[in-house]
C-alpha cells in the first residue's frame, strides 16, 4: 500500500497541475462573476431540467473570529447555517460550532478548548446532533444534542473515546464510536440522550467512522486497521444481526464522505493507495468517476437537480449523476485540499459544502473561512 507520504506527494503534485492552469492569487473570486451569474431561470427550476451552474466562482464570505482553520461540515437547521471549526481534527486541542444566517456574523454555540473536533452536524426528526470526535479525556465521549440550535444537552457516550456520526437506523439511534476497549462499535440511546448511549455491536475493526443509510441498509466506514475491509454494512434491525465487514475495492479504504443523492444512487468518497470516487445504485457494484479520479473530493451537494463535488481543485458539476465537469476553480489548491500532518494528511476530516438559500456554501480546509459559489 502506498503510504500518507506517496498520498500527500501526489496531491502536491495535483496541486501544482492545477496552480499552473489558472488558479487565481488570492483574490476573492476564483473566476469573474456577477452576483446572478449562473443563477438557473425559473422555468427549468419548475420542470427540473435545469443546466449546470456556468461562469461562476468562490467568493470569499467571512471567517469567524477566532479563525480555526478547518472547517469540517455544515449543516442547515432552524433557517441557520451551521459549522463545525478546528485546528486539526483529533490531532489538536480545540474546537468551535458556529451559525450563521450571512457569513458575516457568526454566533459560537459549543466552544471547548478540550476537545480536538465535531466532525459532523446531522439534523434528525427536528434535532441537531453533534458528536465529540475527540474529547479531553479517554472515556466517556459526548453527543451534543438541541432542538433550537442555540441551547445543547450534552449527552454521554459511555465507553467511547471517539464518537464520529449520529444516524436513525431501523428504529435506532445510533452513534459510531472507537471504544477504550480498541473496538469500532455502535452505541444507542433509547431516548434521545436522557439516558447514555450505550454499545449495541462491538466490532474487530478499530473505529467505527462515518454513516448513511442506503437502500434500507446501514453503511459505516471504518478506520485503517490492515484488514481488506473497507466498511460494514447492516441489513435491519442492529439487535438482529451482526455487520458485515465489505471488501469493495483494491486494497483497503479510507473514507472521506457517503452522499445519497436525492435520485437514490450512493456517492463514495475515498483513498486506498490513489483517491477516488465511485458511485453505486445496488450496492454491490460501484463505478468510478473517472473525471474526479486522483481528485482530493471532500464533500457532495445539489442544486437545482444537480449534482456537485468539491475537490481541491474546484467545483465539478453533472445533471446525469455519471459525467462531471470543472464549473469553477478554487481560489487556491490549498483551500480545500487535505490537511497536512507530520507524516502526511490527517485522514479525519476534510472541507465541507452544503445548499443554503439557494446557493452552494463552502467551508474551507486552509484558512477557516466560509465560501460561497455565484
Amino acid at each position: 500500500m502506498t503510504s500518507w507520504n506517496e498520498i500527500a506527494a501526489l496531491l502536491l503534485c495535483i496541486a501544482v497541475a492545477t496552480a499552473t492552469t489558472g488558479c487565481n492569487d488570492g483574490d476573492e473570486t476564483a473566476t469573474d462573476a456577477g452576483t446572478d451569474a449562473g443563477a438557473p431561470d425559473a422555468d427549468c427550476t419548475e420542470q427540473g431540467d435545469c443546466p449546470l451552474m456556468s461562469d461562476v466562482g468562490f467568493v470569499w464570505v467571512g471567517t469567524p473570529e477566532a479563525a480555526l482553520p478547518v472547517i469540517t461540515d455544515l449543516a442547515v437547521f432552524r433557517d441557520r447555517l451551521y459549522l463545525t471549526t478546528s485546528i486539526s481534527p483529533l490531532g489538536i486541542f480545540g474546537a468551535i460550532v458556529y451559525h450563521t444566517v450571512d457569513g458575516e456574523a457568526f454566533t459560537p454555540v459549543i466552544d471547548d478548548p478540550t476537545s480536538q473536533g465535531f466532525l459532523r452536524l446531522r439534523v434528525i426528526d427536528d434535532f441537531l446532533y453533534i458528536p465529540d470526535g475527540d474529547p479531553n479525556s479517554y472515556d466517556p465521549s459526548y453527543v451534543y444534542i438541541s432542538d433550537d440550535g442555540d441551547q445543547f444537552s450534552k449527552t454521554t457516550v459511555i465507553g467511547s473515546v471517539h464518537t464520529f456520526d449520529v444516524i436513525n437506523y431501523a428504529g435506532d439511534l445510533l452513534c459510531s464510536n472507537g471504544m477504550m476497549s480498541g473496538s469500532g462499535s455502535l452505541c444507542r440511546t433509547p431516548d434521545n440522550g436522557e439516558s447514555p448511549w450505550t454499545e449495541v455491536e462491538a466490532t474487530s475493526l478499530s473505529r467505527l467512522k462515518f454513516m448513511t443509510e442506503f437502500n434500507g441498509s446501514l453503511y459505516v466506514a471504518k478506520r485503517i486497521v490492515g484488514t481488506p475491509f473497507d466498511y460494514v454494512v447492516w441489513n435491519g434491525n442492529v439487535d438482529d444481526n451482526n455487520g458485515t465487514p465489505i471488501d469493495a475495492v483494491d486494497g483497503e479504504a479510507s473514507t472521506w464522505r457517503w452522499y445519497m443523492t436525492g435520485k437514490g444512487r450512493l456517492f463514495w468518497s475515498f483513498v486506498t493507495d490513489s483517491l477516488h470516487v465511485s458511485f453505486t445504485d445496488d450496492g454491490e457494484i460501484w463505478t468510478e468517476v473517472e473525471e474526479v479520479a486522483g481528485e482530493f473530493v471532500s464533500d457532495f451537494a445539489e442544486l437545482d437537480g444537480n449534482l456537485y463535488l468539491l475537490s481541491h481543485t474546484g467545483l465539478w458539476g453533472s445533471t446525469d449523476e455519471t459525467e462531471f465537469t470543472l464549473i469553477a476553480q478554487a481560489p487556491d489548491p490549498d483551500t480545500f485540499g487535505p490537511i497536512e500532518v507530520e507524516g502526511g494528511i490527517n485522514v479525519e476530516g476534510a472541507a465541507s459544502m452544503t445548499e443554503y438559500n439557494g446557493q452552494l456554501w463552502c467551508g474551507s480546509t486552509g484558512d477557516g473561512s466560509l465560501y460561497r459559489v455565484e
